[in-house]
């Protein structure tokens, strides 16, 4: 029981890491153009450091937020710029008394693309060295080749962005989840 590589111990060495890289995300996240950045770095460390236990956690991290931050920065400003305009479309197409049911369905289907191509864009990034144009086409290859795994995945992503805002504390190590 007392054993430091007995079960108990590498659980709680484990949730420790996690509360570790999510603070670190955290403060990567704190300009926001860096999120992108952040993301692939708070990813590459968990499969790294957590998942297989090869390496340090805080220089894994750092390691990775500086070799995806010129990418991850034009990924998020590019993120941030296609939100906005499918956000402010929606609104105006929403307000409209006679709005076309259609034109909001459309708008539906392409923020759930765009947030499907965000989970991969981001975490393709973290695991190899490839052009812009590279990662798109990987990543819309992998969103349709894996269809089912992609909605999966956004079903989790929207629970973990409903457990952040209904409980601010959790933000402390569900990034890490």
């Amino acid at each position: 029981m007392m054993n430091l590589n007995s079960p108990f111990f590498r659980l709680i060495t484990n949730i420790g890491n996690l509360i570790l890289v999510s603070i670190l995300w955290i403060i990567g996240c704190i300009p926001i153009v860096t999120i992108g950045a952040s993301t692939a770095a708070l990813y590459y460390t968990c499969v790294k450091v957590i998942r297989h236990g090869r390496g340090y956690l805080f220089s894994s991290f750092i390691h990775a937020y500086r070799s995806n931050l010129k990418q991850g920065t034009i990924i998020t400003l590019l993120g941030i710029l296609i939100s906005f305009v499918l956000y402010t479309d929606f609104r105006y197409i929403t307000s409209l008394a006679n709005a076309p049911e259609y034109l909001v369905a459309i708008y539906q289907i392409c923020l759930t693309f765009f947030a499907s191509l965000l989970i991969y864009l981001i975490t393709i990034m973290s695991r190899f060295s490839v052009t812009l144009f590279q990662l798109l086409k990987l990543s819309v290859f992998m969103m349709i080749r894996h269809f089912y795994y992609t909605i999966v995945m956004l079903v989790l992503l929207i629970t973990v962005i409903i457990l952040m805002m209904a409980v601010p504390f959790s933000v402390f190590f569900l990034p890490g989840i």
